[in-house]
This record gives structure tokens, sequence and C-alpha cells, in this order.
């Protein structure tokens, strides 16, 4: 059994949810489908319910118009003129005229809460996934219509709800014997929500579509879980910045969680958790290119060849603490570092030697003000525009450090880090040359 998760652009409009049918129909596998809303729903909910708290109701109007209009146009794209039109229409409509409902309340109460953004969030994902099923019963592909909040069960922290993983468990494979899944063998469910143990829905906070996925293929004992969107998987550089890219066929999951501490537009490494505990692969591919290979993700690669993977692009600040004047310098460096840890201070990289400290930190922290208060009481000298260029691969051996080193040799560039774990070199490079490094080490990377 395979789980698939089709994200919001995915989903966006009728053309996209034929190319979700065309895939998941050309897939014999037992699978279950998590679908996100559709392109921009969710903030149109969230817009919606801030004007009917705020008493707009001309824009309360108006924006639930919005919403509604949009899936009637979905719906009536996909299925007018075709079996299941009505049901699916009727379904549609007590879907909106019940967020209608709920929000007429905010708007007379003109007060709102976690819960009940919760509530208003969770029915972009239940209308995206109740046309989607409509729509594959009229196409003769035989489909249950899961919902999660009858499984996906969690605590009652509003917004950023923690799964119970043994309810959950119990829930889903209660949910699909009870609507005989063995039989259909497809099943169509939502990414993002859950309920609490009072029933109350909730909602998973960030990468909430890709974690329910997870989650899925965790309870379920998934052999594979395919997380698609609208890119070639990952990619061994931002193709804003460097000229030829290519997929990265495959990569280590402690791989994608660096490039996504170091900002890279990457699948956020915490919603994979529970499939990675559980050793299944996920695989990151394009619903609107589905013949390419995509990425694969996994715990570790068998057999692995010494191979950079990727490089990405880190602005960044260096911050140096003179330190030679302290007997022991390693205690202060350790009280700064300190100090610096109790501020939301974004760290790339440290490094303390008897002449000093150096911290290398994200520049997108709002670093001057804070960082004053922080550290104010210290002597430091503080250097803009750094750029550290980050490359990850797997085995890094002596011939890849030399081969990066002899990139390095006309430029001021140099390695400031290599992993001991040899998956990591950490470059420091500079604004006037850093783009073009880049792209060289980017193409040696893609022909390697």
């Amino acid at each position: 059994m395979i789980v698939l998760k089709f994200g919001g652009t995915s989903v966006k409009d009728a053309n996209a949810l034929r190319q979700v049918f065309n895939i998941i129909g050309s897939n014999k596998e037992e699978k279950i489908v998590v679908l996100s809303a559709c392109s921009g729903i969710t903030d149109s909910l969230i817009i919606l319910l801030n004007y009917a708290w705020q008493n707009q109701s001309n824009a309360m109007e108006s924006t639930l118009e919005k919403i509604a209009n949009h899936h009637n146009q979905v719906l009536q794209d996909l299925l007018a003129g075709r079996n299941y039109y009505e049901e699916a229409k009727h379904s549609i409509s007590k879907l909106i005229d019940e967020l209608n409902k709920f929000i007429e309340g905010i708007y007379f109460l003109k007060e709102t809460t976690p819960r009940a953004l919760d509530k208003v969030m969770s029915f972009g994902e239940l209308l995206s996934t109740t046309i989607f099923h409509y729509y594959c019963l009229s196409q003769g592909l035989q489909s249950v219509w899961l919902d999660a909040r009858k499984f996906m069960k969690t605590d009652s922290n509003f917004n950023s709800a923690n799964v119970d993983f043994e309810l959950s468990k119990t829930g889903i494979t209660k949910y699909l014997e009870q609507e005989e899944f063995g039989k259909v063998k497809l099943a169509i469910t939502q990414g993002f929500i859950g309920s609490d143990l009072s029933g109350r829905t909730t909602t998973l906070g960030r990468g909430g579509s890709d974690y329910s996925a997870a989650i899925i293929g965790n309870l379920t004992n998934a052999t594979e879980i395919q997380i698609w969107t609208d890119v070639n998987g990952i990619l061994t550089a931002d193709p804003r910045i460097a000229n030829n890219t290519k997929t990265i066929e495959i990569m280590e999951f402690n791989e994608v969680r660096q490039l996504a501490y170091f900002g890279a537009k990457v699948l956020h490494p915490n919603t994979l958790l529970p499939a990675i505990e559980k050793g299944i692969p996920i695989k990151v591919l394009n619903t609107f290119n589905p013949t390419n290979q995509g990425t694969t993700i996994v715990n570790y690669i068998e057999n692995p060849k010494p191979k950079p993977h990727s490089i990405i692009n880190i602005k960044c600040i260096r911050i140096d603490f003179p330190l030679y004047s302290y007997d022991n310098f390693t205690e202060k460096a350790t009280e700064i570092l300190s100090t610096i840890s109790k501020y939301d201070f974004k760290v790339y990289y440290s490094v303390i030697l008897p002449e000093g400290l150096s911290v290398w930190m994200d520049k997108e922290c709002g670093y001057i003000n804070n960082f004053t208060n922080a550290c104010g009481k210290y002597f430091y000298e503080l250097t803009d525009q750094v750029i550290l260029l980050g490359i990850t691969g797997i085995e890094f051996d002596l011939r890849i450090s030399n081969k990066i080193n002899e990139l390095l040799t006309s430029y001021q560039s140099n390695i400031l880090y290599q992993s001991p774990k040899r998956n990591l070199i950490i470059i420091e490079s500079y604004d006037n040359e850093n783009i073009e490094l880049l792209n060289k080490i980017n193409d040696w990377i893609t022909h390697e």
C-alpha cells in the first residue's frame, strides 16, 4: 500500500485535478490519497474569519462568495453532465452552508479563537477532497472518502496540534475496515486536519499535509510515500540563481534536514519523521511532469559512492569576539554562546580559537537591535554581506575535498568546515563572487 499526497498547486483547479486522477488511475496498488486545499483557499478562509470577527460584513460575504464560486466552478468543469454531479453539488452546498453558519456566529459574537480558526481552515481540505472523490466515482474509479477528523486524533493544541499515534493507529485501522478499503483499494482523505478527544477540529500546523501523509504511511505500514508538488523533486541548486540544475535522484534524510535548516525551499524535515522512523522511502514528484523520476529520500543510501548532491547559497553575517585578553578563552566563548542561545538567533556555524570566537548567523533575524541587546556587554566586530555556500552529499572523501579546493583556487572563498560525517562542506564566500562560484560548483555537481 502506498500513500500519495498532492499539494495546493496540484489540486488548484479542474485541470490539475484531472492530472491527479491520471496519476492515481495509472497506479494499480492499494493507495490512500491525501489532498491539500485548492491553492490560495486556506489564505482566503483565514481572511474570511478575520472579516467576520472585525464585523466587515460586505468583505465577509464577498470572500465567502469567492470561495464558493471557486469550488462550484471546479465542480462544474469536472462533473457537469456526468454521473454524481447532483450528489457532489449537494455535498459542496452543505459544506458551504456549514461554513457560512459558522462564520455568521463569529460575526455576531465579534470574537474568534484558535479553535475557531482550525474549524474554518478545515473547510479547504473538506471541499477539495469531496469534489475529487465524486470525480473519481464519475470516472468509474471506486473510492472511499475518509474524514481525517475521525482517525487523526490529536491533543487540543489548536493551530499546531500534537498527534496521538496510538489512538490514530486504532482509528484508521477500524475506519478502513468499516469502509471496506480492502475491496475498493482507494481512499481519499484530507491533509492538515484532525480532531481532539472531544471531537473538535484541529490542524497540524506548518507542513501539515506532508505531515499527515507521513503519519498515515507510518500508521498503515505503507511501502512508499509520494509527495506530489509542482517541481521536479529536489534540485542541485536554486534554479533562480543557478544556470543548469538537475534533479537529485536519491538523497538521505539528513541532507534534507540540512538544506531546510539553511533555508532551502524543500520539504520540512520534521513533517517526514513518522515515515523516516519506519524506514519508509519518500518520493518527491512533479504532478505536471509525472514522467520525471523525482527525488527519493531514504534514511541511508546502501553502498554509497562519494558524491556531492546540492549546493545552497546562505546569506548571513559574521560576528567576531576577540578573546586573546582572557585567561580562559573557552569559558568566555561558552558564556557568549550561551547568551546568544537565549535569543531567537539562527546560528549556522561557530568556531572557538585562542584569539577569538567567530559566529556566522542568519541575516534575516533582525540581528542589529536584538544582537546589541543580547551581546552589547561584549566587544565584537560585525561583518555584513558574508555568504556561506553549503554543499551536501554523501561520503565526502579526499578526492571531493581536493576538487572543491581546486574550484576555489582563483577566489577569495575558502572551506570553513567539513562535517566528520562526510556529508557537508561549508564555504565562506563573498558577495562579489559567490554566484559565479555557486554556478561553477553546481556545474561540477551535475556532471559528477
